[in-house]
């Protein structure tokens, strides 16, 4: 039998013991190892992707975002357009990432109007207002215009002064020049930026594969109904921000199409009368009208025929995850046809992006190597020369390109999207209130001016969207 003090020795051991083991343990936890899984989310980081956007680019930069983080493993992203801004819920995100254009003369993009109202008020501006906030900002502008790229400063900036931290410097693209190069450049080491400051904020340590930001997504599937076409959007349903305008837009008609000048060697001019009667647009002298031109009936005919789709068949859009929130590329059920003709960028000019997907598609060994080489760092001259200098397009790769397996199940996820055309009013509306007149150079690339060249003898066959947008210079 133990007597007493064999006791308290025993006893006193075993707290020592205790104490080491919860010294280890308490150590170990304060550094724990953490490993991204892409199919749990509950261990994942929650990432806020807000997008200033007036044509859609600088949504696509934040779906690539979006799409690469949710490819590493660690993060759960969201993309958010700012015409759903709420300040109360921004200053509470622990990680944000604002892809913001400037529009016009420094303003901002029609959505992201309550964010620049916000950014403008002064009695925000408190050191204190985001507790615990990490961003970075990414901005699309033009040099050719005085203000550059101050949306992007100004989003930077007054984050910044109102506590918010950087975990990435931020990047301005320039749309004179290569403003997907500007992009992929800022974004090399986003990525790692982010990493290490979860790892700081939390006390872990991520093991993130870094080449995982290239695997594909395809989010939307094709599903083929027997009903009949709308293209007038549910209610219910989240669409690019393109695609709600062109929802919203108005169906125009024209009235006079006449070429300007006929010498083809001096260049040409289209003057068009667009009739808006039967519609409720409202416009002003040197107003922006918005158009959304179609693909011709060859261009949608051969990537059909390419792709192995039926125009004639009828589909709706899915999710290929229902958990997953997706904003769909245009409204449905619609014809193959219509799609490819209306919301397809098949014949516009090619993005780095477009090219790499298309490569991850090649099944032949010497295709894929050579269009992934055009997308890197080393084969931007060629990239240049061999891709942009001889005006290759979606379609004109694929036919180029046989081993690109594009069909129904990738089709709408890697085609860009058609970009409304923007033109400067060039009526009165107090001499023509029911039609507005606009004209523009004929280039035989240029998707709106082939659209109309095609009518110029037939302008009663024009049925096009179009909306109309106050003129910024005056800002």
């Amino acid at each position: 039998m133990l007597d007493s003090a064999t006791l308290c020795l025993y006893g006193g051991i075993a707290l020592i013991v205790l104490g080491i083991l919860w010294s280890v343990i308490k150590g170990d936890s304060s550094k724990s190892t953490t490993k991204g899984s892409k199919d749990d989310d509950k261990d994942k980081f929650d990432l806020h992707i807000y997008f200033g956007t007036q044509t859609g680019i600088s949504e696509g930069f934040a779906k690539i975002l979006s799409n690469e983080a949710k490819s590493l493993g660690f993060l759960k992203p969201l993309c958010v357009d700012l015409d759903e801004f709420e300040p109360d819920d921004f200053i509470e995100h622990k990680y944000v990432i604002m892809v913001v254009a400037t529009y016009g003369e420094g303003g901002p993009t029609d959505n992201a109007t309550t964010l620049h109202d916000w950014l403008q008020d002064s009695s925000y501006d408190d050191s204190s207002l985001f507790a615990d906030t990490k961003f970075a900002v990414f901005g699309l502008g033009n040099r050719d215009y005085k203000n550059y790229n101050k949306m992007g400063v100004l989003t930077d900036e007054k984050m910044a002064v109102r506590g918010a931290q950087r975990f990435h410097t931020l990047g301005l693209g320039d749309d004179r020049g290569g403003i997907e190069d500007d992009f992929n450049e800022w974004k090399k080491d986003l990525w790692v930026g982010l990493q290490r400051q979860i790892e700081s904020d939390h006390a872990i340590t991520l093991e993130v594969d870094m080449s995982a930001v290239n695997t594909p997504s395809y989010p939307i599937k094709v599903e083929y109904v027997g009903a009949e076409e709308d293209l007038s959007g549910s209610p219910g349903e989240a669409y690019e921000f393109v695609t709600k305008n062109f929802i919203k837009a108005s169906n125009v008609t024209a009235s006079t199409i006449s070429e300007l000048k006929q010498d083809p060697n001096q260049g040409s001019t289209l003057h068009i009368e667009l009739d808006i009667s039967a519609t409720k647009l409202r416009y002003k002298t040197a107003d922006n009208l918005y158009l959304f031109p179609q693909n011709s009936a060859d261009s949608v005919e051969r990537l059909a025929r390419r792709a192995g789709m039926d125009l004639g068949k009828t589909f709706i859009l899915k999710k290929t995850n229902p958990e997953e929130k997706v904003k769909f590329p245009f409204p449905t059920p619609i014809t193959v046809r219509s799609a490819l003709a209306k919301f397809c960028d098949i014949n516009g000019k090619l993005t780095k992006k477009t090219v790499k997907e298309l490569a991850g598609l090649a099944k032949d060994k010497t295709e894929k190597d050579k269009l992934t080489y055009y997308t890197s760092a080393e084969g931007k001259g060629d990239f240049d020369k061999e891709i942009i200098g001889k005006h290759e397009s979606v379609l004109t790769l694929v036919e180029k390109y046989p081993s690109i397996d594009l069909n129904e199940k990738n089709i709408f996820s890697i085609l860009p999207r058609i970009q409304p055309r923007a033109y400067t009013i060039a009526s009165s509306n107090k001499v023509h209130p029911k039609s507005i007149h606009v004209a523009f150079s004929i280039e035989k690339e240029g998707l709106c001016s082939q659209y109309f060249k095609r009518y110029e003898s037939n302008p009663s066959g024009v049925n096009i969207k179009g909306y109309v947008r106050s003129s910024t210079f005056a800002q």
